[in-house]
């Protein structure tokens, strides 16, 4: 009886493992499993959804989806992906299940999904090199070369540039770095102004890339131009272009430089911060409108650090009364903080407080209902302290007074993810909020922190009891 048992588990073994099922879920079906892939051999896979709404030149019907299995763990691309419908109302949709490349396209790190081209308009780039238009422009329109690739050269101005691969002449449909509609701009550096770029979008297969035959002066590709891209070039008949190319960047990279980058500036690498030493940084951008919001975010040189975190998540300030907005920044140094605020283990970013409308909390205590004022204690610091009648385990964020447009959540972003650990253990137990715009951070605390000091308003009573508050709770919102 032992030999059969062993036996059966050598031959478990040797099976081959089941292949993963995919799924397309998109609009076009629910986001459900109704539509599995289907396995097409050698890690491709492919659907086909049919009997939608075709689409025609200037009247496309779109739709949104991803590939993913049963139960939404592994899902691609990051972001959503976004198609039009072809001239008979279906999709083609394809999967190649690898998630390490060696090819020089992009994404090059997982899975990628594609799509047979619909035929219904052609593509375009958008940047930093045009000012990420939000027009047509055909100078940086790309070339059909048949099968759903496109391709166009265009010369580049040196810099730091990042771009998106876009429908012509529309942000309707947009393809980031992820190849998804929403997904991180696409970056890439331009040492010598003019030099020609290439760009190619491949469709159906899930795929982009950026490269250029001009010289680099990084041969190590360390991102720092110095003494070690000279050796490599020396060693390897170097141009006497290529090493002109090195002079003119020699030293690139070699001390850590932090920028605003914002829609002040196109986000663009023009407005450099200043280090005041100790830690801490600042930049201040002039010559705005009063009043008006603007979204920001502090990155280093090419954009491979990014505070706060995250596509979709830059912060949001308003130009103050002198049409200004003074930035800080503070690089963490170890692990984390540790000193009792949040965020904790990333690096911080805040700015001078505009005057231009008060804050307030809003949470899940309340079904997102009913906001709690701060009161403001004067150099960007607000503060409350409230009463809650339940106990419970919250969410909440900071927000603009009466305005979900500005909000601060939990990396001090604007659409940045609920703050959570707000556990209330009992009735009637007070906790105070604190915000610190100057310097990017917040926190929340019951009882008071040891040491803690300076004013705080007297405790206002939040009514938690009323009816239906359960079915409130039952539907927490992630803003």
């Amino acid at each position: 009886m032992r030999s059969f048992f062993a036996a059966i588990v050598v031959l478990a073994a040797a099976l081959p493992a089941a292949a993963q099922p995919w799924y397309a879920r998109g609009e076009f079906n629910g986001w459900d499993t109704s539509t599995p892939m289907v396995d097409q051999g050698g890690g491709h896979y492919t659907a086909t959804i049919s009997g939608l709404f075709p689409s025609s030149p200037g009247a496309e019907i779109y739709n949104e989806f991803k590939v993913a299995n049963a139960d939404w763990s592994i899902n691609m691309p990051g972001s959503n992906a976004k198609v039009a419908t072809d001239a008979n109302g279906e999709i083609h949709l394809h999967l190649y299940d690898q998630t390490s490349w060696s090819d020089g396209w992009s994404p090059n790190n997982a899975r990628r999904v594609g799509y047979d081209d619909p035929q219904m308009y052609g593509w375009d780039l958008a940047g930093t090199f045009n000012g990420w238009q939000a027009t047509p422009d055909p100078t940086y329109n790309l070339t059909s070369m048949g099968n759903g690739l496109y391709h166009g050269q265009f010369a580049m101005p040196a810099g730091d540039q990042s771009f998106k691969f876009r429908k012509q002449g529309d942000w309707t449909i947009a393809i980031g770095s992820d190849f998804g509609n929403t997904g991180a701009d696409n970056s890439f550096k331009v040492w010598t102004a003019g030099d020609l770029w290439n760009f190619d979008l491949d469709l159906p297969n899930g795929r982009w890339r950026a490269y250029t035959d001009a010289p680099s002066p990084d041969l190590n590709n360390d991102n720092k131009v110095d003494a070690r891209d000279y050796v490599i070039g020396r060693n390897n008949n170097w141009t006497t272009a290529g090493k002109n190319v090195w002079k003119a960047n020699y030293g690139y990279g070699t001390a850590q430089d932090w920028y605003v980058r914002g829609s002040f500036n196109n986000f663009d690498s023009s407005t450099q911060m200043t280090n005041n030493g100790n830690g801490s940084y600042s930049a201040a951008v002039t010559g705005l409108t009063p009043g008006t919001d603007y979204t920001y975010r502090v990155t280093d040189i090419d954009s491979s650090v990014r505070v706060p975190a995250g596509n979709g998540n830059d912060g949001k300030v308003p130009a103050d009364a002198n049409g200004e907005i003074h930035f800080n920044f503070y690089p963490l140094q170890g692990n984390n903080w540790n000193d009792g605020w949040s965020p904790d283990t990333v690096s911080r970013v805040g700015y001078q407080d505009s005057q231009q409308y008060d804050w307030e909390i809003m949470g899940s205590f309340n079904g997102w209902t009913t906001p709690m004022a701060l009161t403001d204690q004067g150099n960007g610091l607000h503060t409350g302290t409230f009463t809650f009648d339940a106990a419970g385990n919250y969410q909440f964020k900071f927000r603009k007074q009466g305005d979900w447009s500005t909000s601060i959540g939990d990396n001090f972003g604007n659409s940045a993810a609920n703050i959570t650990g707000l556990n209330v253990t009992s009735n009637t137990e007070a906790w105070t909020f604190e915000l610190d715009l100057p310097h990017g951070k917040y926190r929340f605390y019951h009882p008071a922190p040891v040491g803690a000091g300076g004013a705080v308003p007297e405790p206002t009573s939040v009514a938690l009891v009323l009816f239906g508050l359960t079915l409130g709770l039952g539907r927490v919102r992630r803003k």
